[in-house]
């Protein structure tokens, strides 16, 4: 027993020890990329103000659908109104497009919030390759 939990202590040990290889590795491919792709700070800034406008230009899209679809529901709400003021049954279709433009609103709306996210998460990933850049960087000088 003692003799099989040594084995499968050797074992972990082993697995551990290669996962940790694989991981090593992965960071020099990674810091390697970073150092290829940037020769200074700047240009890492200059990357992320270029990919969050293309987001933030996405979004811009967005807010404009979004008003185009409020538009419209105000149009379809005034017209079902006015079934309702003469006192008749607002059509089918009336009632499905106001629906229909409720949920692109929704989506619209989702939309917009992970961009916004996406935004959160790229400012991270570019704050981390600065961070990673400057300790390369000042490691090598």
């Amino acid at each position: 027993a003692v003799n099989t939990q040594e084995n499968k202590a050797r074992e972990a040990a082993l697995a551990k020890k290669g996962a940790d290889d694989q991981k090593e590795a992965l960071q020099r491919r990674q810091d390697r990329a970073l150092l290829d792709a940037f020769s200074n700070p700047q240009e890492i800034d200059l990357k992320r103000k270029r990919d969050v406008a293309l987001i933030e230009s996405t979004m811009e899209t967005l807010r404009s659908n979004l008003k185009n679809r409020d538009d419209r529901y105000a149009y379809t709400r005034s017209r079902a109104d006015q079934f309702v003021k003469s006192q008749r049954p607002v059509p089918a279709a009336i009632k499905e497009e106001l629906d229909h433009i409720s949920n692109e609103r929704t989506q619209t709306q989702r939309s917009l919030v992970q961009r916004q996210e996406e935004i959160v998460a790229l400012n991270q990933k570019y704050d981390d390759m600065k961070k990673r850049y400057a300790e390369l960087t000042g490691a090598n000088r």
